[in-house]
């Protein structure tokens, strides 16, 4: 990224990061919060795993 702008895509820097911005803002509002989340990890049975933790 330089100060001129994205010269791959012709986009100024300030257009690529407000679009950037409302795209974290569509995915968020998507996303399902905390509560329901875990509801569906506990469905799965996959609610509290350690996996990612592991060590070989």
């Amino acid at each position: 990224m330089t100060s001129r702008g994205w010269p791959r895509f012709g986009l100024p820097q300030l257009t690529a990061y407000r679009h950037l911005d409302e795209m974290i803002t569509v995915l968020a509002a998507r996303a399902p919060g905390l509560q329901e989340a875990l509801e569906r990890a506990v469905a799965r049975g996959t609610a509290y795993s350690s996996a990612c933790c592991a060590r070989s």
